[in-house]
């Protein structure tokens, strides 16, 4: 029987450490707070908080992924 070294140790509790964090920052995406209503717009996914794209925040993409990365970044901009 083998055991792990003190970095393979550390390496593993780094690794769970940064998923963690990783899990975190995507939990607090404002596409993930908000939950914006997805919808296809022609050929395009629409990811829309609000009333309309008048008064509301939304974001467009080719995937429904791409759409909640866009809303993100608009969500994000002052």
């Amino acid at each position: 029987m083998s055991h792990a070294t003190e970095q393979e140790v550390l390496n593993a509790q780094w690794n769970a450490a940064y998923a963690a964090q990783q899990a975190d920052e995507a939990r607090m995406r404002p596409s993930v707070l908000y939950r914006p209503a997805l919808m296809r717009d022609g050929n395009a996914w629409c990811a829309l908080y609000g009333e309309n794209i008048q008064i509301g925040c939304c974001g467009y993409g080719a995937s429904p992924e791409d759409a909640m990365v866009d809303f993100d970044a608009k969500w994000n901009e002052k």
